[in-house]
């Protein structure tokens, strides 16, 4: 089960927002509750879409991430090329935001095809 984001909007203005869970690929586009009718509110599920901008959790990648025997190393030639890189115990690069994610996987000769907008 995946949590989803459901806003009741007035105008452009967001009144409240719950989380609800259902099955991947499963989400309505609207729910009801209190009699009152909610949207999905993509932008609450990813923080913001903006660059440089904080997620609301960091995400732990091991595709972008080294060994930990390697760690050290790709630390220093980190700072030394001046990418944001930060890594935890295991090894896997953590992201804190798009600005931070896209200058380590050019760092490292990678690509995002998504573009990292299903975030």
């Amino acid at each position: 089960m995946i949590r989803y984001s459901y806003s009741e909007w007035r105008g452009r203005r967001r009144l409240r927002t719950v989380e609800c869970s259902f099955p991947l690929g499963k989400a309505p586009e609207t729910i009801f509750e209190d009699g009152h009718m909610l949207e999905r509110d993509i932008a609450s599920d990813v923080g913001t879409l903006a660059l440089g901008v904080d997620w609301p959790k960091p995400i732990h990648s091991v595709g972008a991430g080294f060994c930990r025997s390697q760690r050290k190393a790709a630390m220093e030639a980190a700072e030394k090329a001046r990418v944001p890189l930060e890594l935890d115990g295991k090894g896997n690069a953590i992201f804190h935001n798009r600005e931070q994610r896209r200058k380590v996987l050019r760092w490292r000769g990678m690509h995002d095809n998504d573009g990292g907008y299903s975030d």
